[in-house]
């Protein structure tokens, strides 16, 4: 992870239009859709998993009178799902809602009865977050949004993909009417007052069901009060103009293959956003369900970059424990980094919005820091980038160069194995400690020269394989056992000098 830079683009998506529709509409299986309400379906980024939310369902934690649990079930092959269950996806207490996911599955908007920061407990939205996207969510972080206690009877959430931003649909005192879309933006641990998304948006009927796409940008909601519904309420898409979150362009009715004469309630968008499930109605079962329907190209998501990949040591081959990625948005207000860790195998996902720069750091504790700048301006079509990340650990050296006794000159051997070090690992930029040894024939003085002499022979050799002569540091520690026995004579594998990986001035571990 050395210093790429990424520039790719993205044509202007202010406005949506309205295409021509080949209609893809189909009604799930009834293992999910026999019992009614079911609502709020979220798919799992491997299309095999599917959260839904059974209201006032008999085996709901609380009973009949429960108005809201997570059920779950699981794809068989094709269209077959087995009947949902409520089985335990958590290690906490389990939300009564699932909102969202992200799109490496690895974060969730939940809602359920949560500690806050002061020891209440109290029904609050949540980000729960797990290892790997088939583990149970182990560690959940309480949205503390200020002066929000009490969300009410009816509400819904979606959070944006890198979690600063939660779109919620509510009603509360001095809206526009019914329920009104806000948004509240997180800057480190804190969370704002949330803001309305403006007229453009909310009518004095019901605004309800967001979806944030994974871009960052482009917004799904549920209206009841707007002139060109076809029904009682209609899904509409629309865009972000600009970061003020107010600014958005005119929604646009999805028409005939998403919208009935009845209710669309809940909407989620599956994968990189051709297609997407929305809770809605037909004459031909006469009842509620959750359907599967197709997205056009105008209707979909813009375009944005997934940059994934996996943090390994290069010399072991094995993912670095404990790693992260630091990111920096170079366009945020806000001055916290967003953190990111990574699963059990080394492995990270990121959604990269279009018209920004990033800084990316790889963090572990006793390894050697990795920076990428990417810059991303427009693009023709979601893409990923893949990189493979290499941490160093400090405390482990890259090579040892070995030396003939009472020499410090470096053979063309040891310098092949340099050049090699150098090129696979693209080390030219990287900080080294270069330690000589001898072994312990001769005396001190000499064998402290010998060893300094070794350290700066392999910094030139190191120079010649391409890396930066100021980022190296030599030093020379003469014998290396200093107890060695008299009657020891030879020790060859003390001749040597090791090269371990440095942190560059100014840069924490």
């Amino acid at each position: 992870m050395t210093g790429l830079v990424l520039c790719v683009s993205l044509p202007a998506t202010n406005g949506i239009a309205q295409g021509p529709t080949t209609c893809m509409r189909q009604r799930l299986p009834e293992s999910i859709n026999k019992f009614q309400p079911t609502t709020i379906p979220v798919l799992s980024p491997d299309g095999q998993t599917l959260f839904v939310d059974r209201k006032l369902h008999p085996e709901n934690e609380e009973g009949a009178s429960d108005p809201d649990d997570v059920w779950i079930s699981h794809r068989m092959g094709g269209s077959i799902w087995t009947e949902p269950e409520r089985t335990a996806f958590t290690t906490f207490r389990r939300p009564d809602v699932l909102f969202s996911l992200s799109r490496d599955g690895r974060r969730a908007l939940v809602y359920g009865r949560y500690l806050y920061r002061d020891g209440d407990s109290i029904r609050c939205f949540a980000v729960a977050e797990r290892i790997d996207a088939g583990l149970p969510f182990s560690v959940l972080t309480p949205i503390d949004l200020p002066a929000m206690r009490d969300m009410g009877r009816n509400f819904y959430g979606s959070l944006s993909d890198d979690a600063t931003a939660l779109v919620i649909a509510m009603n509360r005192p001095g809206g526009v009417g019914d329920l009104d879309l806000y948004v509240s933006r997180r800057c480190g641990d804190k969370w704002s007052t949330p803001v309305s998304l403006g007229h453009t948006i909310n009518t004095k009927a019901f605004e309800g069901a967001p979806c944030l796409a994974p871009d960052g940008l482009t917004l799904y909601f549920s209206s009841s009060g707007r002139d060109d519904r076809r029904g009682k309420a209609d899904m509409y898409v629309t865009r972000r103009l600009d970061d003020t979150w107010t600014s958005w362009s005119r929604p646009v009715n999805m028409g005939p293959c998403i919208n009935t004469l009845e209710d669309e309630t809940s909407f989620s968008l599956i994968g990189d956003g051709d297609s997407a499930l929305v809770t809605s109605w037909d004459p031909e079962h006469g009842r509620p369900g959750i359907y599967l329907v197709g997205l056009t190209t105008d209707q979909r998501p813009a375009p944005y970059v997934m940059f994934s990949g996996r943090i390994t040591n290069p010399l072991t081959g094995q993912p670095v424990e404990g790693a992260r990625l630091v990111v920096r948005d170079s366009t945020s207000t806000c001055r916290e980094a967003l953190i990111y860790g990574t699963g059990a195998n080394g492995d990270f996902t990121i959604t990269l919005a279009s018209g920004k720069r990033y800084g990316i750091e790889a963090q572990a504790a006793h390894h050697i820091s990795a920076t990428q700048t990417i810059g991303v301006r427009r693009l023709d079509s979601t893409s990923e980038l893949r990189l493979s990340v290499y941490l160093f650990d400090h405390r482990m050296p890259l090579a040892s160069v070995f030396f003939e006794r009472g020499s410090y000159e470096v053979g063309p051997v040891e310098q092949a194995k340099l050049d090699e070090l150098v090129q696979r690992y693209g080390l030219r930029a990287i900080s080294f400690e270069v330690v000589g040894y001898t072994d312990p024939i001769g005396n001190q003085r000499d064998n402290a020269r010998l060893s300094k002499g070794r350290a700066e022979a392999t910094r030139e050799a190191l120079r010649k394989a391409g890396a930066d002569e100021k980022r190296i540091e030599a030093t020379g520690r003469g014998v290396e056992y200093q107890g060695t026995q008299l009657f020891l004579k030879e020790h060859p594998q003390s001749r040597r000098v090791d090269i371990f990986p440095a942190q560059p001035p100014g840069r924490g571990q």
